[in-house]
């Protein structure tokens, strides 16, 4: 009679850690793709509130932008989220959200700038965001 019982639960536990084994490897390869995407968001978050003016920036002094800096924190947040091993993904998740804060200036926001001078700038935020990604690589190499 134990028998009867112990089998199908010997098989429902060897079902279960299958699927177990299966969803972790499924996350191990869609973990870059998702930590990518969390970051072309933030930066799409940043680009809209930078563009659309809901954070000002003092234009008395036209010296730097300082506003550049808050491109950091995408970079930064998504290297956090994907503990700083998916350094490519990240940066094809910035190169990506480019032509989507493009269209997104030329159909939705007020242009003031040419085509290229947003291209330049765009590319540059790029560069920030990378760097906030190199600051938590390097912060983990220096603790570690």
């Amino acid at each position: 009679m134990q028998n009867y019982l112990y089998l199908p639960l010997r098989a429902l536990i060897s079902v279960a850690a299958g699927v177990h084994k299966q969803w972790r490897e499924d996350m191990r390869r869609y973990f870059p793709l998702l930590c990518g995407a969390v970051q072309a968001i933030l930066f799409l978050i940043v680009f809209v509130s930078l563009k659309g003016h809901v954070i000002t920036v003092n234009r008395i002094i036209p010296q730097g932008d300082l506003c550049m800096l808050l491109y950091l924190v995408p970079g930064i947040i998504g290297c956090m989220l994907s503990r700083g091993e998916n350094f490519l993904s990240l940066f094809i998740s910035a190169l990506i959200s480019v032509p989507l804060c493009l269209i997104i200036r030329h159909f939705f926001l007020l242009e003031i700038r040419s085509y290229w001078q947003e291209l330049a700038y765009l590319i540059s935020a790029v560069f920030w965001s990378m760097l906030g990604v190199m600051f938590v690589t390097l912060g983990r190499m220096r603790t570690s």
